[in-house]
């Protein structure tokens, strides 16, 4: 899935609003925590190689 795919989805308690950054390892987005009701920052990485994991 594109990284850009993810706005406006839920990754479980969160609801990602939008991306805040990218590097090599991954991208950060800002995100709504519903069960704790404030702003969080999510890191997704990008590899599929358990070893860079």
């Amino acid at each position: 899935m594109e990284e850009t795919q993810l706005i406006g989805r839920s990754l479980g308690q969160y609801k990602i609003e939008k991306r805040l950054g990218r590097g090599g390892m991954g991208a950060v987005f800002q995100a709504w925590d519903t069960r704790l009701s404030r702003w969080v920052a999510i890191k997704v990485l990008t590899s599929t190689e358990p070893q860079q994991r």
